[in-house]
Formats: structure tokens, sequence, C-alpha cells
């Protein structure tokens, strides 16, 4: 189950989660100042709020206010198995994203062509 909040206490970022690369929670930020990816890929964390899966997405909705959209892994294979599928059914949909988003990109440098 997909759930959403603006209660970003709620989320633990710990020591094993990976070293936080400024430049990729940047494009993120700006990625979701144009759509909604959270809702497409919602964080995973552990019950306690530690992030398994989003740290970067999660500190990029943070800076910029958005709600967070997250599944809980109880500890069970079937909870992981969950995302998972969720994630799964979701990437069809992620990747036409991605793929208007470098058809939008190659269409403004065209145009910026045009118009010199």
């Amino acid at each position: 189950m997909i759930h959403t909040t603006k209660d970003y206490d709620k989320f633990k970022i710990t020591k094993d989660n990976r070293t936080m690369d400024i430049a990729h929670k940047d494009k993120l930020k700006e990625s979701m100042k144009i759509d909604d990816i959270l809702s497409l890929r919602p964080i995973l964390i552990r019950e306690n709020g530690e992030v398994i899966d989003g740290q970067h997405r999660l500190t990029a909705a943070k800076e910029l206010g958005l709600e967070i959209h997250y599944m809980i892994a109880d500890g069970s294979d079937s909870s992981l198995d969950e995302y998972n599928k969720v994630i799964q059914d979701l990437r069809p949909f992620i990747n036409e994203i991605d793929r208007l988003k470098k058809e939008n990109k190659e269409l403004k440098r065209e145009n910026k062509g045009v118009a010199r």
C-alpha cells in the first residue's frame, strides 16, 4: 500500500544509506518541479521510518515542500515483493516520461537553432 504525508520527521536517513550525491538530488528536484515522480516511484521505509530506498527523492521533495509517497516494508519478503511489483508495474510509465523528457529537450535545442 502506498501512503502519502508531508510529515518529513517520519523518515530517518541512517548510516546505512549511501552518501548524499548533491548533483543527483538537485537533478531530481528539477525533475520534481515538472513531474510527480514520487507517485511513480514511492520511497521504501522500514516500520521505524528508516529509509531503505529513496533518500535522494525524499531529500529533494522535502526541500521543495512536496508530499512524500512511501511504502512500509514490514520485514517480510511479501512487503518487498509488493514494492518491487509496484515499481515493475510503473516502469512503462517511467520509461515513457523519460522518453518524452528527452524528446522535449531535443525539440528545445532544435528550436534554439531555428530562432537564431
